[in-house]
């Protein structure tokens, strides 16, 4: 079940879940075109607080806010790294969202590249998200954290791509891997103009040698008219809701499988994940 927590108990549930190692992950698969195979998957962060599961929305900000966020990071590598090793994920990438907060600090990219060493991770299993922002300046401090995870071997993804200046050329000179469009491009992708917009963003995204990562994929049409775009990779309910950890390893090991394209996975998910609300570790 999921608990909301109130103002007055954030702080002693972010504690205690950091204290006692009850941050828990998921897992939601982001699958090739076509839909039939994936080998990456974005981390999302829990809570477990008074036996119930805390989403992101109810303690990120608060994180962020009060300075517990390097901690909540730190605890999601570790357990990422812990999780990995037991269920002998070597093949899979894993995408960890990083906090605006975080890469306004000087030095964090050395920081992180350090935690996730210490988690037993490499570089190379790890894609850092960053959400699309108007800082990514020349020479300031974001650049150089961005610079410098680039440099440490990090993939680099830019998260939620047109809630910010939507900006594509702009967003194209930065080290970057992947693109992610932001599901609300999703959910109008009928309407004529916003289709439009998405085949610039996936063309121009590819000649400058960059992968698009469409969020929030529901229907079989969307997916029909993505595939008609030349998306590269597809993420939402209607390949995988996020898994947890048991759920998650028999998904990995089906992926090799070709299910029906469109088709909604038949996994039994948790209860506690009916929803993609506050799916993400940093929302």
């Amino acid at each position: 079940m999921r608990m909301k927590l109130s103002t007055d108990n954030r702080r002693p549930a972010l504690a205690e879940a950091l204290k006692k190692g009850k941050i828990k992950l998921a897992f939601q698969p982001i699958y090739e075109s076509g839909g039939e195979r994936f080998n990456k998957a974005e981390v999302l962060c829990r809570l477990e607080y008074g036996g119930k599961i805390v989403m992101p929305g109810d303690f990120i900000p608060y994180a962020e806010q009060s300075g517990y966020i390097d901690a909540v990071t730190i605890g999601v590598l570790k357990e990422l790294g812990e999780c990995r090793a037991r269920l002998a994920l070597e093949n899979i990438v894993f995408s960890v969202n990083i906090s605006p907060v975080q890469l306004k600090k000087k030095g964090f990219g050395k920081c992180f590249s350090a935690w996730v060493e210490e988690s037993g991770l490499e570089p190379k299993s790890i894609i850092a998200e960053i959400t699309e922002t108007e800082e990514y300046e020349v020479g300031g401090t974001v650049a150089e954290n961005l610079a410098a995870l680039e440099q440490s071997g990090f993939f680099l993804a830019v998260d939620d791509f047109g809630k910010g200046s939507s900006d594509i050329e702009k967003v194209a000179l930065l080290p970057v891997r992947y693109i992610k469009i932001d599901k609300m491009y999703i959910d109008r992708i009928e309407e004529s103009g916003v289709e439009r917009m998405l085949r610039t963003v996936i063309g121009y995204a590819g000649r400058t040698g960059k992968k698009c990562v469409a969020e929030g994929v529901e229907t079989v049409r969307q997916k029909q008219i993505l595939e008609r775009l030349r998306c590269h990779y597809f993420q939402g309910y209607l390949f995988s809701r996020p898994l947890y950890e048991e759920e998650f390893l028999l998904a990995v090991e089906k992926r090799g499988s070709v299910p029906a394209r469109g088709q909604i996975s038949t996994i039994a998910y948790p209860a506690s994940d009916a929803s993609a609300d506050g799916a993400r570790i940093y929302r």
